[in-house]
């Protein structure tokens, strides 16, 4: 399962190879946007979202989203990506993890899916 964080890491590892600098990228700890990357004068805002809870000690660390937690992050992902693009400072892209078998895959599976699949969709 691709957390949040292993999502951010794909993502802005794309975009630097692509020639984007990355500004500003967090953690699920940390609030804000999750990846803002400038190239040519143009900024994308980007807001990430991973396929399960990455807190551990939590109850589902681990786990899969279930149905409610992914429409509920999508609605925020969303939400987001409004705001930023309100705000007109910079574009705004969402990112979320590419996964076609939830009984068996692997990290570097998906990282290769995630990062070969246009990850952020602009807005």
């Amino acid at each position: 399962m691709l957390t949040e964080n292993d999502v951010l890491d794909a993502v802005a590892e794309h975009l630097k190879n692509e020639g984007w600098t990355i500004r500003q990228k967090r953690t699920t700890t940390q609030h804000g946007i999750d990846i803002l990357a400038e190239k040519h004068g143009e900024s994308v805002a980007i807001e990430a979202k991973g396929g399960g809870s990455a807190t551990i000690g939590t109850a589902r660390y681990g786990q899969h989203f279930t149905a409610n937690q992914k429409r509920s992050h999508v609605a925020v992902a969303l939400l987001t990506a409004i705001q930023v693009l309100s705000d007109a400072k910079h574009r705004a892209a969402l990112a979320f993890p590419v996964i076609s078998d939830t009984s068996s895959y692997s990290f570097a599976a998906n990282k290769r899916r995630l990062r070969h699949a246009r990850s952020s969709l602009p807005l």
